[in-house]
């Protein structure tokens, strides 16, 4: 009876493999399938606001052909639904602020599936803070001019535009970096205009600026003077002593330059200006007058000056000697130099200024009947700047 058993159960044993192994031969196995795509829901960029389109992007190698509609969610609350190709939904973001995730419910005949998409930040503040700062003076500009502008938001300002008589004259973008500041790149006659500006931040809000602003594009007519001659010495004065112009004057500046080096003085509301040349190395110069406007027009005046103030050399080179007694009529010449120039070469007797020649070998005639039993004299070197020396005194008897 056992053998029978064992027999019975290990042919039947066979026969249950056999079929199993026919039927992996002539059917496929049947497995789960998802019963919808899946489908992931997109804006343009990341920042959005207002109003935005949404279109639906599936899976890689997905088949849509089975969809039956498209639900977008935004953060889990219903937006809208879509039942034919181009899939597309209308996102009305107002409600929504910052992070938001966007997700997908597809629907075909079999049933559907819920795909969870990307994250979009919703802005739906414009900047705040706009300030714009004028070249020099508020409400006045002329051609070439930049407009200093500035502004906040929530999340990044990245661009800005400047409008005259309907048209872009200006932009800047700052999806590479910058600053939002426009320069006034339009011809526009002189006189009054309106203007806007307008910034955008990464969502696209914009908020704007508009104002009447008073146009001149003309320089100042200006005229200048000073108390230094061609060369100087020490301190002195430089003074704006003309000014004309359609725009109200705003600023007085001096300059003092050579090649190398630039140097600017002024003194606050003042059309005045004192300049210490001794804080300077003496040499050749360009002396300048800068007048500006409040369009920020500047007007210059330019002219040479030469700093020195080293004293010149002198000496007496033909005299008699000192303490010699003299009766008759003699001769006294000298020398002198200077780096930029001798101005006069002065003979002193008794300490006043008996003579004065202005040519190299300096020569006077003294007569020492005209003077006193004794009686000094000396001569003294002025260069073209005013710088002065003496040279020794010699003391002499009738």
């Amino acid at each position: 009876m056992g053998d029978v058993l064992e027999f019975t159960l290990r042919r039947t044993g066979f026969f249950v493999a056999a079929a199993l192994a026919a039927s992996l031969l002539s059917t496929p196995p049947a497995f789960a399938a998802d019963p919808a795509p899946k489908v992931y829901a997109r804006t343009a960029q990341h920042w959005v606001a207002g109003v935005t389109p949404v279109t639906f992007q599936p899976a890689h190698g997905a088949d849509m052909s089975a969809v039956i509609s498209l639900t977008l969610f935004a953060d889990g609350n219903e937006v809208g639904t879509d039942t034919v190709a181009p899939w597309g939904v209308d996102w009305d973001t107002t409600g929504f602020d910052g992070l938001v995730r966007l997700s997908t419910r597809t629907i075909t005949a079999d049933g559907s599936a819920t795909t969870d998409g990307y994250q979009v930040t919703v802005d739906n503040k414009a900047p705040t803070g706009l300030t714009v700062r004028f070249p020099r003076r508020t409400g006045y500009v002329g051609e070439g001019g930049e407009l200093v502008v500035d502004a906040t938001d929530n999340t990044y300002v990245i661009g800005s535009e400047l409008i005259v008589g309907g048209a872009v004259v200006s932009a800047k973008d700052l999806t590479g970096g910058g600053n939002l500041d426009l320069r006034w790149n339009v011809k526009v006659p002189n006189g009054r205009t309106v203007m806007t500006v307008r910034v955008r931040d990464q969502a696209g809000n914009v908020t704007a600026f508009s104002s009447t602003v008073t146009v001149d594009n003309d320089r100042p007519v200006i005229a200048g003077s000073t108390t230094a001659g061609s060369a100087v010495r020490g301190a002195f004065r430089v003074a704006l002593s003309g000014y004309r112009d359609a725009s109200p004057f705003v600023a007085f500046e001096v300059s003092l330059d050579t090649a190398k080096h630039l140097r600017s003085y002024s003194q606050e509301n003042s059309r005045t200006v004192t300049i210490d040349s001794r804080e300077v190395p003496d040499g050749k110069y360009t002396l300048g007058w800068h007048a500006v406007d409040a369009a920020g027009n500047e007007a210059v005046l330019k002219r040479a000056l030469t700093v020195d103030n080293k004293v010149p050399t002198v000496a007496l080179t033909k005299a008699p000697r000192n303490k010699a007694k003299v009766k008759r009529k003699f001769t006294v010449t000298a020398k002198a130099s200077d780096t930029y120039g001798i101005a006069k070469v002065q003979l002193l007797i008794q300490g006043k200024v008996v003579g004065t020649d202005t040519k190299a070998g300096y020569s006077f005639t003294v007569n020492p009947k005209k003077y006193g039993k004794k009686f000094t004299v000396r001569v003294r070197a002025y260069d073209k700047a005013g710088n002065v020396r003496y040279s020794s005194t010699r003391t002499y008897k009738r």
